[in-house]
Protein backbone atom coordinates (compact mmCIF):
# COMPACT_ATOMS: atom_id res chain seq x y z
CA UNK A 1 0.00 0.00 0.00
CA UNK A 2 2.88 2.38 0.46
CA UNK A 3 3.23 2.08 -3.37
CA UNK A 4 -0.08 2.57 -4.68
CA UNK A 5 -2.84 3.50 -1.99
CA UNK A 6 -5.57 2.03 -0.84
CA UNK A 7 -7.79 3.15 -4.13
CA UNK A 8 -5.27 0.67 -6.32
CA UNK A 9 -5.73 -1.95 -3.48
CA UNK A 10 -9.31 -1.67 -3.63
CA UNK A 11 -9.90 -1.68 -7.64
CA UNK A 12 -7.77 -5.06 -7.73
CA UNK A 13 -10.24 -6.62 -5.02
CA UNK A 14 -13.21 -5.00 -7.21
CA UNK A 15 -11.83 -6.73 -10.16
CA UNK A 16 -10.84 -10.59 -9.08
CA UNK A 17 -12.02 -13.22 -10.50
CA UNK A 18 -12.04 -16.73 -10.65
CA UNK A 19 -8.70 -17.31 -12.55
CA UNK A 20 -7.05 -14.53 -9.84
CA UNK A 21 -8.23 -16.63 -6.76
CA UNK A 22 -7.20 -19.92 -8.46
CA UNK A 23 -3.68 -18.41 -8.82
CA UNK A 24 -3.58 -17.53 -5.42
CA UNK A 25 -4.75 -20.25 -3.82
CA UNK A 26 -1.92 -22.33 -6.24
CA UNK A 27 0.57 -20.43 -4.75
CA UNK A 28 -0.28 -20.38 -0.89
CA UNK A 29 -1.55 -23.71 -0.99
CA UNK A 30 -0.53 -26.07 -3.84
CA UNK A 31 2.94 -24.96 -4.76
CA UNK A 32 4.40 -23.99 -0.95
CA UNK A 33 3.22 -27.46 0.13
CA UNK A 34 4.49 -29.38 -2.70
CA UNK A 35 7.55 -27.57 -2.94
CA UNK A 36 8.40 -27.65 0.91
CA UNK A 37 7.91 -31.59 0.05
CA UNK A 38 10.13 -31.50 -2.29
CA UNK A 39 12.67 -29.52 -0.81
CA UNK A 40 12.48 -31.79 2.10
CA UNK A 41 13.16 -34.61 0.14
CA UNK A 42 15.58 -33.79 -2.22
CA UNK A 43 17.82 -32.80 1.07
CA UNK A 44 17.49 -35.80 2.78
CA UNK A 45 18.82 -37.80 -0.36
CA UNK A 46 21.39 -35.24 -1.66
CA UNK A 47 23.99 -33.26 -0.80
CA UNK A 48 23.17 -29.86 0.13
CA UNK A 49 25.26 -28.21 -2.93
CA UNK A 50 24.12 -30.50 -5.50
CA UNK A 51 20.30 -29.59 -4.37
CA UNK A 52 20.42 -25.68 -4.10
CA UNK A 53 21.32 -24.91 -8.06
CA UNK A 54 17.23 -26.52 -8.22
CA UNK A 55 16.03 -23.24 -6.50
CA UNK A 56 17.59 -21.38 -9.78
CA UNK A 57 14.78 -23.20 -11.83
CA UNK A 58 12.08 -21.27 -9.73
CA UNK A 59 11.56 -18.42 -12.18
CA UNK A 60 11.57 -20.87 -15.45
CA UNK A 61 8.25 -23.06 -13.41
CA UNK A 62 6.84 -19.43 -13.07
CA UNK A 63 7.14 -18.32 -16.26
CA UNK A 64 5.83 -21.73 -17.58
CA UNK A 65 2.57 -21.43 -15.21
CA UNK A 66 1.69 -18.02 -16.04
CA UNK A 67 2.47 -18.26 -19.36
CA UNK A 68 -0.24 -21.77 -19.66
CA UNK A 69 -2.57 -20.57 -17.02
CA UNK A 70 -2.78 -17.01 -17.14
CA UNK A 71 -2.18 -16.28 -20.61
CA UNK A 72 0.95 -13.98 -19.90
CA UNK A 73 3.18 -12.93 -23.01
CA UNK A 74 6.74 -12.93 -22.53
CA UNK A 75 8.99 -11.30 -24.68
CA UNK A 76 12.58 -12.32 -26.02
CA UNK A 77 14.31 -10.55 -22.92
CA UNK A 78 12.22 -12.43 -20.63
CA UNK A 79 13.68 -15.68 -21.88
CA UNK A 80 16.89 -14.76 -22.41
CA UNK A 81 16.89 -13.76 -18.40
CA UNK A 82 15.42 -16.85 -17.83
CA UNK A 83 18.05 -18.97 -20.18
CA UNK A 84 20.68 -16.91 -18.21
CA UNK A 85 19.40 -18.42 -14.89
CA UNK A 86 19.00 -21.95 -16.43
CA UNK A 87 23.13 -21.94 -18.18
CA UNK A 88 23.83 -21.05 -14.49
CA UNK A 89 22.34 -23.69 -12.91
CA UNK A 90 24.06 -26.29 -14.98
CA UNK A 91 27.29 -24.78 -13.31
CA UNK A 92 27.70 -22.71 -16.28
CA UNK A 93 29.13 -25.61 -18.59
CA UNK A 94 26.20 -27.78 -19.08
CA UNK A 95 27.57 -30.23 -16.93
CA UNK A 96 24.67 -32.22 -14.76
CA UNK A 97 24.09 -31.85 -11.33
CA UNK A 98 25.18 -35.99 -10.92
CA UNK A 99 29.01 -35.02 -11.78
CA UNK A 100 28.89 -32.39 -8.82
CA UNK A 101 28.13 -34.52 -5.82
CA UNK A 102 25.34 -37.02 -6.72
CA UNK A 103 23.42 -38.84 -4.17
CA UNK A 104 24.69 -39.23 -0.82
CA UNK A 105 25.59 -43.32 0.28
Amino acid sequence: MPFEGWDADLRALQRLNLSGVGAALYVAWGATLFGFAAWGYLLRTYNAPTVAPFSLLVPIFGLAVAWIFQGEAHDRTDLLRHGICHHRYRGGNGAPFEEAGGARS
